[in-house]
């Protein structure tokens, strides 16, 4: 995959880089390569805020938009997808910042038991 965005809450950003760098290791592994993606920032996690940026970023030239919200509350959901299904069609991911955690957490024992055979 070579052109995708992440949009994240500024506050986040030690998150997105977790997820990208996971997300790249387990893409490497399967024999995929993953470019680095373009990261957008937001001030806040308003829905407005992400359909405005959505709005902004979103052109026939990305793969994927990756996007990662505080929970998944169902307006904020159904405006992201409604932006990227309909308006600009654009294959999307919503992910919550605890699932991020969760999925880093997850991949380290998994690593750490197929190194140890436990």
């Amino acid at each position: 995959m070579k052109n995708w965005l992440l949009i994240y809450p500024k506050i986040d950003q030690d998150r997105a880089v977790i997820y990208v760098n996971m997300l790249r290791q387990i893409a490497q592994q399967q024999g995929m390569i993953i470019n680095q993606p373009t990261y957008i920032p937001m001030e806040d996690d308003e829905t407005k805020t992400y359909a405005n940026t959505l709005r902004m970023h979103l052109n026939e030239r990305v793969q994927l938009v990756s996007l990662i919200v505080k929970s998944r509350r169902i307006d904020r959901y159904n405006t992201i997808k409604r932006i990227c299904c309909v308006e600009i069609p654009t294959p999307a991911e919503v992910q919550t910042k605890s699932s991020i955690l969760l999925f880093k957490f997850t991949r380290l024992t998994l690593d750490c038991s197929s190194k140890h055979n436990f």
